[in-house]
């Protein structure tokens, strides 16, 4: 049966989500009725750690389709968020991807945190470049609205 390893206090099913095939764990839900709610140390669900996975996308689509397919995510939630209030769309790393997709389709959301830290970084990035003075926001408009400039600002 699975048991809480004593030097790290993971559950196994948290490390076999983590870095064993598909196929094995495929195995593992047939065989066992499992507590999906559980989390690691950091406060990580069953999903967000296979978002961690350091296999492929395409890998990662079929683990949560396991979940996913065998019993509706088996009561666990996709906008459940760990210790750093991420939720398991704000750990996938690749925009517009398929895996995104995938998730954005069965209902996943960015937390309101992270929404609102990834606009801060895009005004910070805009005013860095334009150091927020008039003439390099104006440069700046009209690099986007492609038109040259005839003298350097």
């Amino acid at each position: 049966m699975l048991k809480l390893l004593p030097s790290t206090h993971e559950n196994a099913l948290l490390l076999c989500v983590r870095y064993v095939t598909p196929k094995c764990i495929k195995e593992l839900l047939a065989e066992y009725k499992l507590d999906f709610s559980i989390t690691d140390l950091c406060g990580n669900s069953v999903l967000h750690l296979i978002m961690m996975r350091e296999h492929g996308e395409e890998d990662k689509i079929k683990v949560l389709n396991l979940f996913h397919d065998n019993a509706k995510w088996y009561g666990m939630s996709l906008n459940a968020q760990n210790d750093k209030n991420q939720t398991v769309l704000d750990l996938n790393t690749v925009e517009n991807s398929e895996l995104e997709s995938y998730l954005v389709k069965h209902g996943a959301k960015r937390s309101e945190l992270v929404l609102n830290k990834t606009i801060t970084q895009q005004f910070d990035q805009y005013a860095v470049s334009s150091s927020l003075t008039p003439t390099g926001v104006l440069a700046d408009r009209q690099e986007m609205h492609g038109k040259k400039r005839r003298y350097p600002l």
